[in-house]
């Protein structure tokens, strides 16, 4: 008898720690597989703009600042990864892109929010989420109204991207 009391506090204690949580399991958005946005990054105390796309699996990042990266464009297709700047342009292995590159952080983010069966993805105060890990760094996707990203955090918030005027193309 006090076993099964002792059980049913035990599992009433479960049901009340997992409902307090919030997070409820949620199916993945349909995502498009063509779209371009704005992205703020914000990383290692710094500010960062650029324009994204991706089309047909090829990626373009274009900054547009700070001031000293202006105009600067990351091109990834596959496995390849052109750099352009200042009319002089280097290609080279994608794997080569440092781990905290931002072209590669974003577009790794979003293709396994897209296409990783291990990412969960959740809905808690009205908010669709995902979480996932990439490039060894654990991720949240946070998507808006529409089920279109608008937020993309790393390493609990060291690594930012706001998602803004994302259209489908």
């Amino acid at each position: 008898m006090v076993f099964k009391k002792a059980l049913a506090a035990l599992l009433a204690g479960a049901a009340i720690t997992l409902s307090a949580c919030g997070d409820k399991s949620a199916d993945k958005p349909e995502l498009a597989q063509d779209y371009s946005f704005k992205a703020e990054i914000t990383a290692n105390g710094s500010d960062y703009k650029a324009d994204i796309q991706t089309v047909h699996g090829v990626w373009k990042l274009t900054y547009s600042a700070p001031d000293e990266i202006a105009g600067m464009t990351v091109t990834l297709k596959g496995e390849e990864c052109k750099v352009d700047y200042m009319g002089m342009e280097m290609a080279h292995d994608r794997m080569e892109l440092p781990p905290a590159a931002f072209s590669g952080l974003i577009s790794n983010t979003l293709e396994a929010v897209s296409y990783d069966s291990s990412v969960r993805f959740s809905r808690s105060d009205d908010k669709l989420k995902a979480a996932g890990i990439v490039e060894g760094a654990d991720f949240t996707v946070i998507f808006d109204s529409k089920s279109k990203p608008c937020e993309i955090s790393l390493n609990d918030g060291t690594f930012k991207v706001k998602l803004t005027d994302m259209k489908d193309l």
